[in-house]
C-alpha cells in the first residue's frame, strides 16, 4: 500500500460522507475539488473536521485498509500526509 493509494481511499470516503449528509450532492463536482483540496500536503486543520466527522472517517478507513486507528494520535498529526504515513506503517504486512 502506497501514499497514493491510500489518499485515494480516504477521498472514497469524504465523497461517501459528503453524500450520506447531502443526498443531492454533486459527486462529480467534489471529487474534483477533492483531487485540488485534499492533498499530501493540505494541512489537516483545514478540513474544518468536527471530531464525530474525523471518528467516521477514521472507521471507514479502518474498513477499508484492514489498519488499526485507534492508537493514532491526532493531535500528532498536521497534514493529509501525516496522517496517511500513519496508516500506511499500521498496514498488515503483505
Amino acid at each position: 500500500m502506497n501514499q497514493t493509494e491510500v489518499l485515494g481511499v480516504m477521498k472514497n470516503a469524504v465523497i461517501e460522507l459528503i453524500c450520506r449528509e447531502d443526498p443531492k450532492a454533486d459527486v462529480a463536482a467534489w471529487q474534483a475539488r477533492l483531487e485540488k483540496s485534499l492533498t499530501l500536503e493540505a494541512p489537516l486543520s483545514e478540513l474544518g473536521w468536527d471530531s464525530l466527522r474525523m471518528t467516521w472517517l477514521l472507521v471507514r478507513l479502518e474498513e477499508r485498509l484492514s489498519v488499526d486507528t485507534s492508537t493514532l494520535h491526532l493531535y500528532d498529526l498536521f497534514t493529509v500526509g501525516d496522517l496517511v504515513d500513519q496508516l500506511i506503517a499500521r498496514a498488515p504486512a503483505p
